[in-house]
């Protein structure tokens, strides 16, 4: 019998928990879960800020190695259709209660097939923040050029410094994560971009969070400290118990 509980013990301790997805939005339906800073918009051409299948952008903007499904969202030249050259989606209240080790997770794309080049400029970025329970906003990815004043390649900021120093972002949708730090009950995500003239533009898709659910008392504690109570128990039983062996009168 003992045996046996030990086994259990071991099997309740070895358990792993897999990470959840937690929020997920792939632009397929315009029932979206986020808000913007101005309303969607596109002039049918090169400057738009849209989630979109492409059907209503130049037919030259082309992307390679779209996941399953049509739509994304595309930003070119935001001042062009926004009265800003910034443009942002929140992705509000996303609940993240009893979940830790949290995750950020992202495809993103850069169209090169109208003229060949990528030519973003120094002030041009996506970033990714997030806050939770009302916090101050905390960076966790990023898009930068190369620190090039004018016409750089894209690439991930690797450490957040503003200068692109990793991958380079191409017109081929690539996955990239990153972790968030810290637990709470809501998290807030925003994604920040940046482009302000032509041949300027990103795509991304597939904006997920995942998160492991949070830890709980393991059962191989509990039964530990079961099994040491029903032990002890049995001792002062048995010490209770036990029979005495009566004998005579010394001689």
């Amino acid at each position: 019998m003992l045996g046996r509980v030990l086994t259990l013990l071991l099997i309740c301790g070895a358990a792993s928990l897999q990470a959840d997805i937690i929020h997920f939005e792939d632009f397929e339906s315009d029932a979206v879960s986020y808000i913007t800073n101005e309303p969607e918009a596109t002039d049918g051409d090169l400057d738009y800020f849209i989630h979109t299948n492409g059907g209503n952008l130049n037919p030259g903007v082309n992307f390679q190695n779209h996941p399953a499904g049509n739509f994304f969202f595309g930003a070119q030249d935001i001042n062009g259709v926004l009265p800003t050259p910034q443009g942002i989606l929140v992705f509000q209240n996303i609940d993240i209660a009893g979940y830790d080790n949290l995750t950020f997770h992202g495809l993103f794309a850069e169209d090169q097939a109208l003229d060949g080049s990528e030519d973003w400029d120094a002030a041009d970025q996506l970033i990714v923040e997030y806050s939770i329970d009302g916090g101050g906003l905390i960076p966790v990815f990023s898009i930068q050029n190369d620190g090039s004043t004018f016409n750089s390649a894209p690439f991930v900021d690797t450490n957040l410094d503003g200068t692109g120093d990793g991958m380079e972002i191409t017109d081929s949708f690539m996955p990239f994560s990153t972790n968030i730090g810290g637990t709470g009950s809501f998290l807030d995500l925003y994604i920040t971009i940046t482009l302000d003239s032509g041949d300027e533009d990103i795509a991304f898709d597939n904006i997920t969070i995942m998160g492991d659910p949070a830890a709980i008392p393991e059962p191989s504690s509990i039964l530990m400290l079961m099994l040491v109570g029903l032990l002890a128990s049995g001792r002062g039983l048995l010490r209770r118990f036990r029979p005495t062996v009566e004998t005579g009168p010394a001689a």
